[in-house]
């Protein structure tokens, strides 16, 4: 059913977005061990005796968050749009194309 529709491009495609899942997962577990210094005052910092006697420094964890969540709706996107593009070069009527990426398009709700 998909002969001739899996090109380079989607090939390239699929790979990169691959990479980008495993860069993202490491960068940002990294982050989140390296949001204070030292350490190990992020999981002191709800402890309110270790934090007010102890010196440390962390970020905006915030905006962190916003990142990472916008960086995962993109991949939400990516995910979605790699099946559509072998749906959009199959043989099948244009009324079934639709179709198919109708279902999708409910899988990315």
């Amino acid at each position: 059913m998909t002969a001739g529709s899996i090109t380079k491009t989607f090939i390239y495609c699929t790979w990169s977005s691959i990479v980008f899942v495993v860069a993202y997962g490491v960068i940002f577990a990294l982050l989140l061990f390296l949001t204070c210094r030292p350490i190990s005052a992020f999981w002191h910092l709800v402890d309110p005796i270790w934090a007010l006697s102890h010196k440390f420094t962390c970020t905006d964890e915030a905006a962190e968050i916003l990142v990472a969540a916008t960086i995962s709706i993109l991949q939400d996107i990516i995910a979605f749009a790699l099946p559509v593009m072998l749906v959009w070069n199959l043989q099948l009527p244009q009324r079934q194309k639709v179709a198919v990426m109708g279902i999708f398009g409910v899988g990315l709700l």
